[in-house]
């Protein structure tokens, strides 16, 4: 097909399918004679009809909602999970806090005992601290040895 000024037009074989569902908005679902028309029409199958008309519902018919956030999933400010990661990093050897340690914690972030508790648990679980102490060794590696840096000059200007 092409279109006045000899483009190539892609062919729509679903025009009729959404031209009757705009028609049918109210009541999307078509009775099995006009399903029957609608696949001469269209060249497509009784069952691809079907299905055609149930995804088209989902997709225009049905309002999108959008997911809602988890109550219980705790999303803590960036100033807080930055105090609770530079902790980590301190401490990437031994991530378990000493009791003084937690109540500093917990004096810095504003944080109940039971969340310093949870994020820790999940920072351990989620591999942060496995990253952040293969970080910690790749710095370790970068870092020059005495032998590779240059003897120092004895000549005094």
């Amino acid at each position: 097909l092409s279109d006045i000024m000899g483009r190539v037009v892609k062919a729509r074989p679903n025009a009729p399918l959404h031209d009757w569902l705009k028609q049918h908005r109210d009541n999307p679902y078509p009775t099995k004679s006009e399903r029957n028309s609608l696949a001469q029409a269209t060249g497509l199958t009784n069952k691809q009809i079907d299905h055609w008309f149930v995804n088209a519902r989902q997709r225009y018919c049905q309002p999108r909602q959008r997911r809602q956030p988890n109550p219980n999933y705790a999303r803590y400010p960036k100033e807080v999970t930055d105090i609770l990661t530079r902790w980590l990093i301190l401490h990437r050897d031994n991530t378990y806090p000493t009791p003084k340690e937690c109540k500093e914690l917990l004096q810095a972030t504003n944080l109940r005992s039971r969340q310093l508790q949870n994020w820790l648990t999940n920072a351990r679980k989620r591999g942060l601290v496995q990253r952040l102490r293969q970080a910690a060794q790749g710095v370790e590696n970068l870092a020059p040895t005495n032998a590779s840096l240059p003897a120092a000059s004895t000549n005094a200007r």
